[in-house]
């Protein structure tokens, strides 16, 4: 059975399995031995075995817990090898080896982590491998109670717009979880395109999330040093976050955000066609831009979208 397992690299997956039956057939030839050709009475072998396996199992609690909690592991198979897991605040990896005592996981940085099968038991196990398939990103996003849940869900939603790498279908969803006395927790829902890795696309929503949010939400924290900047704190901000002005001074930047004029644009308006010389510089400080290039087919696509 072990060599029939060895063929296609399956004996990782199965060792726990076959130590088990391995363990079955040598305890059945101990006993068959015993019975058979010392021809010795099974009773009073039970009756010590019996007081010695108490002894035992008080003495190995610990490891028959894990023992029967890597039976139940392996009978349910709510994961395999080579699997993506989260248990709970356990661990987050691949799935390298399950035991019989434990269970081998490899973290995104390749460090190996062995959680008891007894653990993992009691843990909420999430397998981001099954069932086949591409699977949805779930962001989780904090705020303060001093913010509108109906003013963070929109700048979430401009967000999600934001992100090339998002797709539009299925629908990507934000929902209000929970409302504390200090903070609020949202969860975004979300599906990738295929073309820009989880890690990437999150790093770049949660970016155009606290831009979006911040340029309909700035907090008046200068009191009235901007009172007289057409747009306030965030005309000001605007100017303060763009890497190119931070060559001039804090006067020259104040001078800077007076100077803008506000422009509004309807969905779909073309701010500026190919080949076209902009004579000004424009800043968005509200909504999404996006610079689309023309396909073969006659159609667009969304190059790179741009936020606040």
């Amino acid at each position: 059975m072990r060599a029939y397992y060895v063929v296609g690299y399956r004996l990782r997956q199965n060792r726990f399995t076959l130590d088990v039956i391995a363990a079955l057939l040598y305890l059945g030839a101990v006993i068959a031995i015993v019975a058979d050709v010392f021809d010795i009475p099974l009773k009073g072998v039970l009756a010590t075995s019996g007081a010695l396996a108490i002894i035992l199992g008080l003495a190995l609690q610990s490891t028959l817990s894990d023992l029967f909690s890597g039976l139940l592991i392996n009978a349910t198979s709510p994961y395999r090898v080579g699997d993506s897991v989260t248990l709970d605040e356990v661990a987050d990896g691949e799935v390298v080896e399950v035991t019989w005592r434990a269970t081998h996981i490899a973290k995104a940085n390749r460090d190996m982590v062995v959680v008891p099968n007894s653990v993992i038991a009691k843990s909420r196990i999430v397998n981001r491998s099954f069932p086949l398939g591409p699977h949805a990103t779930v962001a989780k996003f904090e705020t303060t109670t001093q913010l509108r849940p109906s003013e963070v869900v929109h700048a979430l939603e401009l967000a999600l717009q934001t992100c090339v790498g998002i797709s539009k279908d299925p629908k990507p969803s934000v929902a209000t979880t929970s409302i504390g006395r200090r903070t609020a927790m949202y969860d975004i829902t979300f599906s990738r395109t295929g073309e820009r890795s989880e890690v990437e696309v999150l790093n770049k929503f949660y970016d155009a999330a606290h831009r979006h949010l911040e340029s309909f939400t700035v907090p008046l924290e200068h009191g009235n040093e901007f009172a007289d900047i057409p747009g306030g704190t965030l005309a000001y901000r605007l100017v303060e976050a763009i890497g190119i002005f931070g060559m001039l001074s804090k006067d020259q930047r104040i001078q800077l955000a007076k100077s803008l004029v506000r422009r509004e644009c309807a969905p779909g308006q073309v701010l500026l066609g190919a080949g076209t010389c902009s004579q000004s510089i424009s800043i968005v400080g509200y909504g999404v831009v996006a610079a689309s290039a023309t396909q073969d087919s006659g159609g667009h696509y969304d190059i790179v979208r741009l936020g606040p």
